[in-house]
């Protein structure tokens, strides 16, 4: 196991395993799910980077997962045309310029393998990335998609760090240890990076968690939040929003029970922070979660997570007034239009009905329909 104790200082290069491994396992939450990977040499990456088309990226791409076990990636076009299966995978992440998608990789029988697959948009073989650990995540591509974070997950769930992949020289860099809590990229470019980090490996009990900037120009990462509760970070223009969690205390038949909610905060440049959100949670309500921002960081899409119904929200910067983009109903917010006008929504039923892609105007209004059909779910937009 790679030594984690210094932070930023380990880098080392991708050694490209000898054969092809497929597997899947079951869901999160009736729409999540591991997968397998198909593994090629690595030196095709560089290549395919710079084969990517423009029409890949006009519009954006979507991806999903799709399958009996959510264990098949797909892609398709913004207005749910042209669809394609690329390959075995979970949790895909669609990379800014369209060329590549990449998705967590398993072994034999739908064990995680412990790496990322990257499937290049031009039609070119999957590159494996194997990773010294039981279970990785992509999270999120730099804006020039040179960059990729991942997420490291050791056996029994036990968080590893955070790793940055560089894929020009196919080398991966241990950015900290503990347990990576979401991590985002700066949209105004240089590859600066945003993650928040528990200390603690243990899923439970949770030890104070804080925000963290990185830059692979050197240097270990910077600590920029102190009160041990903020999470899940997303870099928009002008300021990084994030989950800030606070107690709060009910009266549960008869019983004083303390939860921590959350509310979106803002921290801008200078330092200073802002309480985006105020909305009313009740007992078992964990509160917003923001998701993805518009080009000029007016518009943004979060999640109210709630016990077993996730619900995607529209929240408008900087006054934080806040509407669920499809009232009542089960829904994934999983990404946004540069302009802000619209959102991209996955809707789960119950009762064995198809699950939707949805395209959702963000002040309201009639969803477009992009795909219906049984298992789908983990979206992906690089609009």
């Amino acid at each position: 196991m790679r030594d984690r104790t210094a932070p930023g200082a380990h880098v080392r290069a991708i050694d490209p395993p000898a054969r092809a491994t497929r597997g899947a396992a079951g869901a999160r939450a009736a729409l999540r799910a591991r997968a397998g990977a198909v593994a090629v040499a690595a030196a095709t990456l560089v290549a395919s980077l710079a084969g990517a088309s423009a029409a890949a990226a006009s519009g954006g791409r979507i991806a999903y997962t799709a399958g009996t076990d959510f264990a098949n990636v797909w892609t398709m076009n913004a207005d749910g045309s042209g669809r394609a299966e690329l390959g075995p995978g979970s949790h895909p992440v669609v990379s800014p310029n369209g060329a590549l998608v990449a998705a967590s990789s398993v072994g034999e029988g739908g064990s995680p393998a412990g790496g990322i697959v990257l499937y290049p948009a031009a039609g070119e073989e999957p590159i494996p990335i194997p990773l010294n650990t039981a279970d990785a995540t992509a999270l999120a591509f730099s804006p020039d998609s040179k960059y990729l974070a991942v997420a490291l997950t050791g056996e029994g769930g036990r968080g590893q760090g955070l790793a940055v992949v560089d894929l020009e020289t196919d080398a991966v860099t241990d950015v900290t240890s503990g347990t990576a809590e979401g991590a985002s990229f700066n949209p105004a470019g240089g590859d600066e990076l945003v993650f928040a980090r528990d200390a603690s490996a243990s899923p439970r009990p949770k030890s104070p968690t804080n925000l963290y900037t990185w830059s692979p120009s050197g240097g270990p990462p910077k600590q920029i939040t102190s009160d041990g509760r903020s999470l899940f970070p997303v870099w928009g223009a002008g300021y990084i929003a994030y989950d800030h969690q606070t107690p709060d205390r009910f009266d549960v038949g008869g019983n004083r029970l303390s939860e921590l909610q959350s509310q979106i905060w803002l921290r801008y440049p200078d330092g200073a922070t802002h309480q985006l959100t105020h909305m009313r949670l009740g007992y078992l309500q964990v509160g917003l979660v923001p998701v993805a921002v518009s080009s000029t960081g007016s518009h943004m899409i979060a999640e109210l997570e709630q016990q077993d119904i996730p619900m995607a929200y529209a929240v408008e910067v900087p006054d934080g007034r806040a509407h669920p983009l499809l009232p009542k109903a089960i829904s994934f917010a999983d990404g946004i239009t540069a302009d802000g006008t619209r959102a991209l929504v996955g809707r789960f039923y119950y009762g064995g009905q198809h699950n939707a892609i949805l395209s959702v105007p963000f002040g309201g209004g009639r969803p477009t329909v992009l795909l219906m059909q049984n298992r789908v779910g983990e979206l992906s937009w690089n609009e």
